[in-house]
Parts: structure tokens; C-alpha cells; sequence
């Protein structure tokens, strides 16, 4: 009986096989090295400060940005009428003394309590060719805090005020006297004419609050329909 020779191939393969494969008993075997569980760690977080937000204070807008200081010159009027207002100086006093001369006295004039006396030097000129309203008194206000002070009643505007007998006009020209007066006894009119020597020239008194600061008190005068000026009592 002949054998294939492909089975006998076959079997010479298993036998190669098997010798090369080695044989290790259990007991010898490598002990497997028990694998190490991860630990959990506990992350701590930094806590970065916040950048504080700087606060700063929103500046106060001033209700007359515009408002003229002392001494400055405010124009209205058309051409014919052109003219110059200049509120050129204050005072403040906690009393005055006028003058009586029918009397020959002198006399001390007392504030309300609480308040004192604002005393506002005005200067109009007409610098047009025709005359010009002035501003009655009604129309020259004083603003502070929000109340609006008109001027003083209680006073005679033809009395000299002791206080302020040294104080010369706008123009240097003579004493300065209430606005509205021209000279003792004398009324000025109604009109202001072309020319420097036709000026209204005077100061007005109001009675303010004793805390009425200067620097924050604003003069407002209406000259027209058309025309207002302001200042505030700052030196320029």
C-alpha cells in the first residue's frame, strides 16, 4: 500500500510544529504583577481676584455753561440798538449803613434773620444809534440753588449807602449809586441813549441766604425777547 506522498508532508509538517514549541510547567510560571489603582487627587483652585471697577464721580454739569465771569461783556440788541451789558463787581454785606439827609443821621439796615446782602454792580452802554430799553429790576434776577431772588424793596434808592460811598462807576466817572438813579434825586429814564456818558451805571441789592456761596450764584438778566445773559459771580 503506497502512501501519498502529500500526507506524508503533512505529517513531517505537525511534527516540525511540535518540537519547536516549549513546553513551561504551571509552577513556573511568572507571577503577574497586580496592576496599581490611580489615585484620585483633589485639584485646588486658585481663586483670581476680581479687578475692582473704579468709581468715579460724574461731574456735575454747571445749568450755565455759558454764563459770563465778572467783567465779561455781553452784546444784544439789533444795530440800531447794539448795546453792552458788563456786570463789573460785587459785594456782600451782613449790614449797611445809609445815610439820611433830612435827618442828618445814619442808619443801620438789618437782613432778615438768616440772610445777608448780595449787592450786584450793572453797566449798560448803547452802543447803536437809537435809544434802548434798560432792564427794569424785575428782569435782573439772582439764581442760587434753585431759588431765583429778585431784588431788596425795603430800601430807598435815593439814600447814599455809606458802605459803598468810595466805589466809583464802570467808567471811573462819580460814585456809584443805586441802579436807576442818575444823581441824588434824579431818576434815570426809562431809555438807554447812544454814548458812553449816557450809561446806566448803579448796583441793585438783593437779600440772600446766609449760605449763598458766590462762586455758585449766577445773575440773569433779560434784556428783549430775543436776548439773556448770565454770570456767575467768578473773577474772570
Amino acid at each position: 500500500m503506497k502512501i501519498p506522498i502529500l500526507c506524508i508532508l503533512a505529517l513531517a509538517c505537525a511534527i516540525l510544529i511540535a518540537g519547536c514549541i516549549e513546553y513551561v510547567p504551571t509552577d513556573q510560571m511568572p507571577t503577574p504583577t497586580p496592576s496599581v489603582p490611580l489615585q484620585n487627587k483633589t485639584v485646588t483652585q486658585t481663586q483670581v481676584p476680581r479687578a475692582t471697577a473704579t468709581a468715579y464721580a460724574t461731574p456735575t454739569q454747571e445749568p450755565y455753561p455759558y454764563a459770563l465771569k465778572i467783567m465779561g461783556r455781553f452784546v444784544f440788541g439789533s444795530e440800531e440798538v447794539r448795546s453792552i451789558a458788563t456786570v463789573y463787581r460785587y459785594r456782600i454785606l451782613n449790614k449797611y449803613v445809609w445815610h439820611n439827609d433830612e435827618m442828618g443821621s445814619d442808619y443801620t439796615q438789618q437782613p432778615s434773620p438768616g440772610n445777608k446782602y448780595l449787592f450786584i454792580f450793572l453797566n449798560i452802554e448803547n452802543i447803536g444809534r437809537t435809544r434802548v430799553y434798560a432792564p427794569t429790576e424785575k428782569s435782573i434776577s439772582v439764581i442760587w440753588n434753585g431759588q431765583t431772588l429778585h431784588t431788596d424793596q425795603n430800601r430807598n434808592p435815593d439814600l447814599l449807602i455809606r458802605d459803598l460811598s468810595t466805589l466809583k462807576t464802570f467808567n471811573g466817572g462819580g460814585t456809584v449809586r443805586d441802579y436807576g438813579m442818575k444823581e441824588k434825586g434824579v431818576v434815570e429814564a426809562e431809555f438807554v441813549y447812544p454814548g458812553t456818558s449816557n450809561a446806566y451805571d448803579g448796583y441793585l441789592i438783593y437779600e440772600v441766604p446766609l449760605a449763598l456761596n458766590p462762586e455758585q450764584t449766577v445773575i440773569a438778566i433779560n434784556f428783549n425777547s430775543n436776548d439773556a445773559g448770565y454770570w456767575v459771580l467768578r473773577a474772570a
